[in-house]
């Protein structure tokens, strides 16, 4: 006995699982891009307040002081006077800034809230004379630049051992705030 052909059922329409699938792969490709771009903006926004602190500790290297008080921001010049940054270049305190030659952040913390961005910073600082001190700094992001608020220097006590100090910052230690 011969059986007839089995009948197949026809073939169900399936090229809505490909494009499902496509789909899928291109909005994965749009999430790594735009993580990316935020990654990139991260960093590169770490890479310009880093600059601005290099700034400022060649200015008040060279003393600058005029051209240091550009660096911070708004807020931070009304803490910092003209004269508390001429006070960080007499005496022991200039030990924060010569042979200054380098730094380097080692943490970064940015943080949005409805008065701006701003970003909690920390490094180390390198000095051509072989010392190595820390730095943490406050920056806020005004006007498309990212600016000081607040830095706080120190260094190891042996760096300050080389001045003499004066009566009026005879007190200060290795650690100054601004």
């Amino acid at each position: 006995p011969s059986y007839p052909p089995y009948p197949y059922p026809p073939k169900r329409n399936r090229s809505w699982v490909k494009y499902l699938l496509i789909l899928m792969v291109l909005a994965c490709i749009g999430c790594l891009a735009a993580m990316g771009i935020l990654v990139r903006q991260i960093w590169g926004a770490k890479d310009d307040a880093e600059t601005v602190i290099d700034a400022f500790m060649i200015d008040m290297q060279g003393h600058d002081v005029a051209a240091a008080r550009q660096h911070f921001s708004d807020n931070g010049l009304r803490n910092v006077t003209f004269n508390d940054l001429e006070e960080m270049l007499e005496g022991s305190n200039y030990a924060l800034f010569e042979h200054y030659s380098s730094l380097h952040v080692t943490t970064w913390f940015v943080s949005r809230n409805t008065s701006g961005t701003s970003a909690t910073i920390r490094g180390s600082l390198h000095y051509t004379d072989g010392y190595t001190g820390s730095f943490s700094a406050v920056m806020e992001h005004e006007d498309g630049e990212w600016r000081i608020r607040s830095i706080n220097i120190t260094v190891p006590p042996n760096k300050m051992r080389g001045f003499r100090s004066t009566p009026d910052n005879s007190n200060r230690g290795t650690d100054t705030p601004f």
